[in-house]
């Protein structure tokens, strides 16, 4: 069986609880879409913040690119795959990703609600 790694939960508030497995796989997948590039002096590049298209009309386009750029950052994690990202704009200040990721272990769902007060992670 894959080892996922364990981590300290950052959901929904950083708390003392520890993650491993799965959890924390989807904990790191949704951490690497809401965490500024460059933020993170040891890995400057893994990183994208979703945050920034909040509080703004998003385009059919922009939503491509959320999606094209949110599977780019998933799959430069070594533990995944593969990713499928599906993104939408239920209302103004709020992105939902639907994401589909293919690890070692198989393929597992996620859904990652972004809004500007609140990070959200459902597995599915």
């Amino acid at each position: 069986m894959a080892d996922f790694g364990t981590d300290l939960s950052v959901f929904p508030d950083l708390s003392w609880t520890i993650k491993s497995g799965l959890d924390n796989l989807a904990e790191a997948a949704a951490r690497c879409l809401i965490t500024p590039p460059g933020s993170l002096f040891y890995a400057p590049e893994y990183r994208l913040d979703l945050k920034q298209f909040l509080n703004r009309e998003i385009t059919p386009e922009t939503l491509f690119e959320i999606e094209v750029r949110a599977t780019n950052a998933l799959e430069a994690d070594p533990r995944i795959l593969s990713a499928e990202v599906s993104a939408s704009q239920p209302q103004l200040n709020q992105l939902d990703l639907d994401i589909v990721v293919q690890a070692e272990a198989g393929p597992f769902s996620l859904v990652v609600r972004i809004s500007d007060l609140s990070v959200e992670v459902l597995r599915a």
